[in-house]
């Protein structure tokens, strides 16, 4: 049996968020830097793990817009700054 990915990232880091995107073909993860909540993406589960490990020591890029390329071992990660909101919809 082979043990699913995402499930298993999760037990290693709990509290983040993980998912496999289908349209991009990459995995994603939600890691809380100190400048906030930010999107790594990476080609396959071993890289999103040093990206998450080595997320902490990222020169994070400033402000709620920011977004760049930050240069990990095994390859470039993309960072996206985000903001999440949480909105109730009355019908």
């Amino acid at each position: 049996m082979i043990a699913d990915p995402v499930a298993v990232l999760a037990r290693r880091f709990p509290g983040l968020v993980f998912w496999f995107g289908r349209c991009t073909g990459t995995w994603w993860a939600m890691v809380p830097p100190p400048a906030g909540w930010r999107l790594v993406e990476a080609v396959d589960p071993e890289e999103l793990t040093r990206a998450v490990i080595g997320a902490q020591s990222w020169p994070w890029p400033s402000g709620a817009g920011g977004a760049g390329w930050r240069r990990m071992p095994g390859g470039p990660v993309k960072t996206v700054s985000v903001t999440v909101t949480s909105r109730l919809v009355e019908r």
